[in-house]
């Protein structure tokens, strides 16, 4: 009685989920202080799905401290967990996940439009835990499995709800827009975005649209993001390598890298095989094996330079010469990262190897089954 008269005593705290659709949005950066609140807190790791505010009180005891936080934890349609920084980060929270994850991944191909939304709806109504970061983390998984329809809905009914999208959101949402509605809709929706929005990232993204569909195009971006002084990074000379390879146009990927390097810009796996495509097709597949080879004097080669200079291998015929750049890409891969083994498969079977498909299946089978023995062990 005495903890209940206490609890009485303060206001409720308030606590906005992200469940109803009626619910009004967040402010927008010039209208008031919310969106910049969700946007420092996704920045910094809180989870923003829902907004909550405690009464002030000028009492300090720890007794008074506990009842407010046991009257936040009874309100809030989300365990006391999910307000916390804590919340968005480590393997526990990827398996609280899981379960949505699920739900939405099993609709079926042929759902009509709207079944990603209801699906949310409903998860909401059974007042379970949801934030900005879990449903960011969905639409990514969901584009990895190549579900953009589905993930494009999802960020949309995020945003209906009054999410508020940072400018890598906006970059991720770019593009679903491009892959599900086509080009023009995402120069369309590029151009409605904010000046504020207009980051390196959206234009990176724009500049991967165009190099997926009108690299010339994408050149005249490149060539404008000069001109504003915007200093690219990373994936902005990735995307321009690829431009650069799909206008016809592969001599200009080694200088381009060369700036990179120069400019002191950290190159990746990616980036070379870029390179590798642009040095077969400027000097040929024997030149490209001997630059392979003196890489390897400098630094690592990763397994997917060699599947590359495979595939186009494979494209000439040169079966044998194909098979003993797997062979090595094989020596070098990571033997846990599924995608390699895949790769590799993919390749063998291309090229008409049945006896090497066989071979590296049972080595799979068995790669798998002692990384379950030694996860088990430990």
């Amino acid at each position: 009685m005495a903890r209940a008269a206490l609890l009485r005593s303060f206001p409720p705290p308030r606590v906005r989920p992200f469940s109803s659709p009626a619910a009004a949005p967040l402010a927008p950066p010039g209208g008031g202080s919310s969106a910049p609140r969700a946007a420092q807190g996704r920045e910094s790791g809180g989870a923003v799905g829902f907004r909550t505010e405690l009464p002030e009180f000028s009492p300090e005891s720890p007794m008074l401290r506990a009842a407010a936080e046991a009257a936040l934890r009874r309100v809030s349609p989300a365990p006391a967990r999910s307000v916390h920084a804590q919340f968005r980060r480590g393997p526990e929270l990827r398996v609280a996940w899981v379960p949505l994850y699920r739900r939405l991944s099993k609709l079926p191909p042929a759902a009509p439009l709207g079944c990603v939304a209801a699906e949310l709806d409903r998860w909401l109504r059974e007042r379970q835990p949801l934030c900005e970061h879990q449903l960011l983390f969905y639409v990514r998984k969901l584009r990895n499995f190549r579900q953009h329809r589905r993930a494009l809905e999802l960020i949309d009914w995020m945003e209906a709800r009054g999410a508020y999208l940072l400018p890598g959101d906006h970059a991720l949402r770019l593009d679903l827009v491009c892959k599900v509605n086509g080009l023009e809709a995402a120069e369309e929706y590029f151009s409605s975005l904010p000046d504020m929005h207009k980051s390196v990232k959206t234009y990176s993204s724009l500049l991967n649209c165009y190099a997926e569909h009108k690299p010339e195009k994408g050149l005249e971006l490149y060539e404008k993001m000069r001109t504003m002084n915007i200093v690219p990074n990373t994936l902005v000379y990735k995307n321009l390598m690829s431009l650069y390879l799909k206008a016809g146009q592969p001599e200009k990927v080694l200088k381009t890298f060369e700036e990179m390097r120069g400019n002191g810009i950290q190159t990746d796996n990616f980036t070379y095989c870029i390179l590798t495509e642009s040095h077969i097709m400027v000097n040929g597949l024997e030149s490209t094996k001997k630059f392979l080879e003196d890489l390897e004097k400098s630094i690592p080669v990763h397994w997917s330079l060699y599947t590359v200079l495979a595939n186009n291998y494979n494209k000439v015929g040169q079966f044998d010469k194909a098979e003993l750049a797997l062979k090595k890409a094989e020596e070098v891969m990571d033997k846990g990262e599924m995608f390699a083994w895949h790769n590799l498969l993919s390749l063998y079977a291309s090229s008409g190897n049945l006896s090497e498909v066989k071979r590296l299946w049972v080595s799979l089978k068995f790669s798998r089954s002692g990384n379950s023995l030694n996860r088990a062990l430990t």
